[in-house]
């Protein structure tokens, strides 16, 4: 889908079932209305869709066992629950995996991502833990990716519902939106992972919010504003304006590995609803807000009902920030959780000063990894309140390259716009083969195994990308990771047939050993990874323009009988002397043309005349086919039609050019 500009930049976020999905933009004299959300602890959550019996109960989700039984463990089966409470299993390595997500319940007996099966058993006795799937020796993860994609196609549905519903409230007060309809049919969408959104509401949110500024009397903007906002005023925090118990001060503190782990405090801060700081704040004076307030609080409202939509639809809850910008958005959907939503002023400075700047660095988006602890070491600074004191200039100095974002940042500025994930250039897979599960080079047979297994979830994967996404790989790579050398790859045409990759993966590692082999037995060597990816992708031509289409015709025109071939050459042959009857008859009231016309007549052989005829409806016709598809043929295929096609194609003469 082709992309319409929009502001400084634009990328297409395209569903088939959503509708023209765009993106946002971000221009330094426009507020912006940025929503992040963030699915609560979502593995556990698809787990609960699953099996209903796990709801409401301490739940974690463990990482299969490597070292154990590698068949295949599909997502129905009840040998994924490896430890539940009335069980008494000894500690062993299947029921002692590490957790990759733990349920609020099983958070507030201080459960903690990464924590081992068993240790977590003990904290919380109650605790049910589940395996993820296993499909061809590994982790399968479509049980999650599907749930996502069905959550993010509801959380659009959800938004564009949302305005459309609250325009009718507006309606029913009697208010216009002197802005213009809001044109539900764009949402403006980014998926960050596999359990994060971000959604850019500032069209919608501007038209509304301009539309409670323009209400004349006071009376009519208070109630307006009650009923507009009558689901976020009940489940909005207001952060920097709510009432600052010990345990909301707590949790705001936490960093980004408590945060990521998850902590306890958050489930208890969960517990004590909206706080009297945020109810005061939503049932202010109308003389007391600003416009950004209102641009704010319209979001806040379409978060609240899209998140129900979500909700009453799959079952899944979700956490909202609402604010001015990516980072603070996140920031602000991490505050309160789960099933919450929290606002932040990007322009109110007491609310930065209190909310934002006491933040560890490590929380702000950008800032978590080797350059934040780079910055932090230089600068002798560890929260965002210590870097918003730095001078530009020392940042200049210090970070030459950066310095405008870290000044930016430590102001709660942020400019980057809300735009869709670009597709990835490669889609693969990779196992690794550590200790004793490493494979020897020697041993063919384990190699042959892995290579299929690895083969059959690419294989699924590619198939995947062509049915969703409209694009196939052209070139396959396999990547063999040795213990004393460097990764070394090789690659081959990534066949249409994506059942031959099995035999071409390890027709591949076939020719990394033969190159190597000699000093692969030299050093013992075995293989530490085994990894392979599909890539060069092009997009598929589709309907009447497919090579398919071009092919089903041909074939639907060879099947005919001999006498319905001849009777569609008999009306061709007539179709075409009825149109050069008709060229000869407009051509008469030129002298000069029928006096060409006349000369071919008394010069033209034969022969020449037979070329004039029409080539049979069951010979192959280039011009039935994409010159791009045709491009993409193999060699041979590509040649052999064109060879037909020159061999069978008319041939031009003067005389055609006249007539």
């Amino acid at each position: 889908m082709a992309s319409k500009k929009r502001g400084r930049s634009n990328y297409d976020y395209s569903f088939d079932d959503i509708g023209d999905v765009s993106s946002s933009s971000a221009s330094p004299s426009r507020s912006r209305c940025i929503i992040h959300f963030d699915l609560d602890a979502f593995y556990c959550a698809c787990e609960r869709e699953l099996n209903p019996s796990l709801k409401n109960r301490p739940l974690g989700v463990s990482q299969y066992n490597p070292h154990g039984d590698l068949s295949d463990l599909p997502p129905e089966s009840v040998h994924r629950i490896v430890t539940e409470p009335a069980s008494e299993k000894k500690k062993t390595r299947k029921n002692n995996g590490s957790l990759i997500a733990v349920s609020y319940e099983a958070r507030a007996a201080n459960v903690r991502r990464g924590d081992r099966g068993l240790d977590a058993s003990k904290k919380c006795p109650e605790l049910v833990i589940v395996q993820v799937p296993v499909k061809h020796g590994k982790a399968d993860l479509t049980i999650y990716r599907s749930a996502s994609r069905r959550v993010v196609k509801k959380l659009v549905e959800g938004i564009k519902r949302a305005q459309q519903e609250i325009c009718q409230d507006f309606e029913d007060c009697n208010v216009l939106l002197s802005g213009g309809l809001i044109d539900s049919s764009k949402v403006y969408v980014e998926k960050a992972s596999i359990d994060e959104i971000y959604v850019d509401v500032s069209d919608a949110a501007h038209i509304l919010a301009s539309a409670m500024i323009s209400a004349r009397r006071s009376s009519v903007r208070v109630d307006l504003l009650q009923s507009v906002c009558k689901d976020a005023n009940l489940v909005t925090t207001v952060g920097g304006m709510e009432t600052s118990n010990s345990v909301a001060l707590a949790t705001n503190s936490l960093s980004k590995r408590d945060v990521s782990k998850g902590s306890s405090l958050q489930v208890l801060d969960s517990a004590s609803g909206l706080d009297s700081g945020s109810q005061h704040w939503w049932n202010r004076s109308f003389s007391n807000w600003s416009k950004e307030e209102f641009l704010l609080a319209c979001g806040a409202e379409i978060a609240a009902r899209a998140r129900k939509h979500v909700f009453m639809s799959l079952g899944f809850t979700l956490s909202a920030g609402i604010s001015g910008n990516k980072t603070l958005a996140k920031l602000a959907s991490g505050l309160k959780k789960p099933n919450r939503q929290t606002l932040v002023n990007p322009h109110d400075a007491a609310t930065l000063e209190k909310l934002f700047h006491p933040l560890m660095l490590d929380r702000i988006r950008g800032l978590g990894g080797k350059f934040g602890n780079e910055v932090t070491k230089e600068l002798n600074v560890t929260t965002v309140g210590e870097l918003a004191k730095v001078p530009l200039t020392l940042l200049r100095k210090t970070f030459p390259d950066r310095s405008e974002f870290l000044f930016e940042i430590a102001q709660g500025i942020c400019k980057e716009d809300v735009s869709e994930r670009v597709l990835n250039k490669s889609v693969g897979c990779g196992k690794n083969f550590r200790g004793p599960n490493a494979i020897r080079v020697t041993d063919k047979g384990t190699l042959r195994k892995w290579t299929s297994e690895l083969s059959f979830e690419l294989e699924e994967r590619l198939s995947f990308e062509e049915d969703e996404n409209n694009r196939v790989a052209k070139l396959f790579v396999l990547s063999l990771t040795l213990n004393e050398f460097r990764t070394v790859s090789r690659s081959n045409a990534c066949p249409r047939n994506l059942s031959k990759l099995a035999e071409i993966a390890f027709n591949l590692s076939e020719q990394i050993f033969n190159e190597f082999i000699p000093k692969c037995r030299a050093a013992n060597s075995s293989v530490l990874n085994i990894s392979m990816s599909g890539t060069n992708f092009i997009t598929q031509a589709t309907g009447n323009a497919s090579i398919r289409a071009a092919f089903e015709r041909q074939t639907k025109n060879g099947n005919k009988s001999f006498e319905e071939k001849g009777k569609d050459i008999t009306i061709n042959r007539s179709s075409r002397y009825m149109l050069e009857k008709k060229h000869r008859a407009s051509n008469e009231t030129s002298p000069r043309k029928k006096k060409l016309s006349s000369w071919f007549s008394q010069h033209s052989s034969p022969s020449t005349e037979k070329k004039h005829l029409p080539r049979n409806d069951y010979s192959i016709d280039a011009s039935q086919i994409d010159p791009d598809v045709l491009k993409e043929l193999p060699d041979d295929i590509r040649k052999s039609i064109l060879k037909e096609t020159k061999l069978k194609a008319p041939r031009r003469t003067i005389k055609s050019f006249f007539l």
